[in-house]
């Protein structure tokens, strides 16, 4: 190069030149008085070298709906402003490195500075080196000599700032395991993005203004889409019902059905109802989403397992094994082993590794998750799984005990609550209690059936009929017909083994109610009878009169209704002569009702007052409401019509108030019918459509 020197020619036999590559400023001086020329050489292969490092999504991507709109939208607007750092969490398996891919290709035109990846997976150690590799690696991306990247942490990441200072870059880090993987890797430059993919959650980045996004599992649609781009669309044309299937049983994880798929594609004799029927049985599913012999469903689960403390490793295999599928947090306290404080500190960390989600429900696994977990606690013994079981059906038999008596109060019961529950907090004390309790029970349906069955499978024959006894008062109050059927023929076979005539007396003679209204009336008796021949073999007279009692009632159902009444009085002698004065008083008000029915109205009217009036002083408030529609109905059949509109309208208000759905639905039929008759349709229609809705709640 020759320079200008204020018109002077430079001395003979000096010329400004480079004999090789230079990097920066070059200083050079035709003699020391002269002018100083400036020059700057750079690479031509460091101006022309842009990193482009972002895998490219697979084929056949499925659009994930909102989340890949919102992080798009997100992104979209760093332009004017500094980087803005994304989180994309979730379980794993779940599509968050496959949506990043398809984030970064879909924004390449917005980074001209280019786009630089990390795998933190590859690079993990166990001396913490790998954010220090990461540095190193994008450096040397944006053109920096290895000799030139300094050793210590924080210098290279000045280094990094300054290197994408001038032009916006997108980084893409994938599975970062903790918040310090991020930071340094933010670049300087505006409009500059990070968009990193994480099974923990990584809530420490909001403070810097991250965007925390959870990818769910797809549902049908997007479940359905994947698996046409993995084996065609005639396959899943061809099986329908069966594509539906099998996305449900992989819990719309993207690579449970993207195994699956791949199977279908290596055995074209393999139709998807095959597959179905193979991942059906829960015990095999994880070994059946194998490719040539690699369970890659549970190789996934290992790596976020292996990444746990141990001990949210050991409480994550022990909430495997709970029965049902939402754990509320006190079943997980009572499966861990641990004190409540150090069960939600463990609990916390498989939150945040998005192993297990926090919903209004509860606790609860993925399926395909769940089942991983339980393979866990397989692992670490018979006795360990166990103990979990034992102590949660332990805890759900002190809640129903404590839900049962809130609800109904005293009556007849062959577990003992009181020993049972001695030294226990009482979670529904105190008065209206029974609202409470009966949702509760309500909501833990599901959960309160999955431990009888697994405590019957068990063989723990005294746990799982007094399970089903303390489930009653659900079943009574909201008539679940289909469970009561189901958790009755478990306690049965349960008090049989157990040699408890008392206890299988008491749940056949409760069931025949569920038979009656299925219009049963067979089955009814054949429990009944047996029932009745339990309870004297058991000598509990309480026991016998209440069996008495139901006899009655299956009588009234087929139309005997003076049969009924004769076993109505036999149940009220029984009882009064063991000196319980509730099974006499329940035992009038039926007899009352028949009363009625054989047209003896005077009669009806006065057993029936006195039956309501005494429950009501006994505190069964659930038996003194039932007594005042029957009441109203009386009153209404005598036209004395404000009468009957008191009792009824208190009996809705007290149904309402503890939430007895059923028996609430029949004191609105029975107003709708007053109303009808005193000329007021459109009040009668109101309750009418009130009661279909309790009715379909109550039997949901």
């Amino acid at each position: 190069m020759t320079g200008s020197n204020s018109g002077k020619t430079a001395p003979s036999g000096t010329a400004n030149s480079m004999s090789a590559d230079a990097v920066g400023a070059a200083i050079q001086a035709g003699s020391i008085t002269g002018n100083v020329n400036v020059v700057v050489h750079q690479r031509s292969d460091e101006r022309s070298r842009v990193p482009w490092q972002v895998p490219a999504p697979p084929d056949g991507f499925v659009d994930r709906g909102e989340q890949l709109t919102e992080l798009a939208d997100w992104l979209r607007v760093t332009g004017s402003g500094p980087a803005r750092i994304t989180v994309i969490s979730g379980q794993p398996g779940v599509g968050k490195s496959t949506l990043a891919r398809h984030l970064a290709a879909q924004l390449a035109e917005r980074y001209p500075g280019g786009q630089l990846y990390v795998d933190y997976g590859a690079l993990r150690t166990d001396d913490g080196a790998a954010i220090g590799d990461a540095l190193a690696d994008c450096l040397r991306s944006l053109g920096v000599r290895t000799e030139e990247i300094p050793s210590r942490l924080g210098a290279r990441a000045n280094m990094f700032r300054t290197r994408t200072a001038t032009e916006p870059v997108l980084v893409v880090l994938d599975d970062v395991d903790q918040p310090a993987q991020v930071r340094p890797l933010v670049p300087n430059s505006v409009g500059s993005a990070v968009l990193a993919t994480s099974n923990a959650r990584l809530s420490e980045l909001a403070l810097d203004g991250a965007q925390l996004v959870t990818l769910p599992p797809m549902n049908e649609a997007q479940g359905i889409a994947l698996l046409r781009t993995i084996c065609g669309s005639e396959r899943v044309h061809n099986e329908p019902d069966a594509a539906v299937r099998l996305v449900r049983l992989c819990g719309g994880l993207p690579v449970a059905i993207q195994v699956a798929g791949a199977r279908l594609v290596a055995r074209q004799r393999l139709s998807i109802t095959g597959l179905v029927d193979e991942l059906a049985d829960e015990d095999q599913r994880l070994d059946v989403l194998s490719v040539r012999g690699v369970r890659l469903v549970s190789s996934i689960f290992n790596n976020a397992y292996h990444a746990l403390p141990p001990e949210a490793a050991e409480l994550y295999g022990r909430l495997g094994v709970v029965p049902g599928h939402t754990i509320p947090v006190d079943a997980v306290v009572a499966a861990s082993g641990h004190d409540r404080a150090e069960t939600l500190r463990l609990l916390d960390l498989l939150v945040d590794a998005n192993l297990i989600d926090d919903t209004e429900a509860g606790f609860r696994f993925h399926d395909l998750v769940r089942l991983h977990a339980r393979e866990k606690a397989v692992n670490r013994g018979a006795e360990v799984v166990d103990a979990v079981v034992c102590a949660v059906s332990r805890y759900y038999l002190s809640m129903a005990a404590f839900a049962d008596r809130a609800i109904m109060g005293a009556r007849t019961r062959i577990g003992d609550h009181e020993d049972l529950l001695r030294g226990l907090q009482d979670p529904f004390e105190g008065e209206g209690s029974a609202g409470p309790a009966l949702e509760w029970m309500a909501a833990e349906r599901s959960n309160l059936l999955a431990v009888v069955q697994a405590t019957s499978d068990r063989g723990w024959h005294d746990l799982s009929w007094q399970l089903a006894e303390a489930m009653v008062p659900l079943f009574l109050n909201r008539r679940y017909l289909d469970d009561w059927l189901e958790t009755t023929d478990l306690g049965v076979a349960a008090a049989e083994r157990a040699a408890n005539p008392a206890a299988e007396a008491r749940l056949r003679s409760l069931v025949s109610r569920a038979y009656l209204d299925l219009d049963f009336p067979d089955r009814a008796w054949e429990h009944l009878n047996k029932a009745l021949s339990l309870a004297e073999e058991s000598g509990n007279a309480v026991l016998v009169a209440s069996v008495w009692e139901f006899i009655g009632r299956a009588r009234a159902h087929s139309g005997d209704h003076f049969g009924a009444i004769e076993a109505y009085r036999e149940a009220e002698r029984r009882n009064r002569d063991a000196q319980e004065p509730r099974g006499a008083a329940l035992a009038q008000f039926f007899m009352g009702r028949e009363m009625h029915a054989v047209g003896d109205k005077d009669g009806a009217m006065r057993v029936l007052t006195t039956a309501r009036d005494q429950l009501r002083a006994m505190g069964d408030l659930r038996m003194a409401g039932r007594g005042s529609i029957s009441l109203g109905e009386l009153l209404t059949d005598q036209e004395q019509y404000s009468r009957a509109q008191t009792e009824l309208e208190a009996a809705v208000r007290a149904f309402s108030e503890s939430k007895a759905s059923h028996y609430q639905a029949q004191a609105e039929d029975a107003l709708a019918s007053l109303l009808e008759k005193i000329g007021d349709p459109a009040a009668a229609k109101e309750h009418v459509e009130r009661a279909i809705r309790l009715r379909a709640q109550s039997t949901t």
